[in-house]
């Protein structure tokens, strides 16, 4: 099982948060997906906060946000 966490401190991103790029622009994270190879790094799904989600969602990199996606330890 793959999650989410902050690339600084190893803890796990909660969905429907709101988080900075690595510009300083707030951002909601709503989703993101698995990397599907090795060597892809999988994607962020993001909209601005108060804002329409149709029309403010974009796709990063989960390095944009400070973040990576890594195997669950138990």
């Amino acid at each position: 099982m793959m999650k989410l966490v902050f690339e600084s401190n190893g803890e796990t991103v909660k969905l429907n948060e709101v988080y900075k790029d690595f510009r300083g622009e707030e951002w909601v994270v709503y989703s993101w997906s698995n990397s599907y190879h090795p060597g892809s790094t999988g994607r962020v799904y993001v909209y601005k906060p108060g804002k329409d989600m149709i029309e403010t969602a974009r796709e990063f990199f989960p390095s944009v946000m400070g973040m990576k996606i890594v195997e669950e330890t138990k």
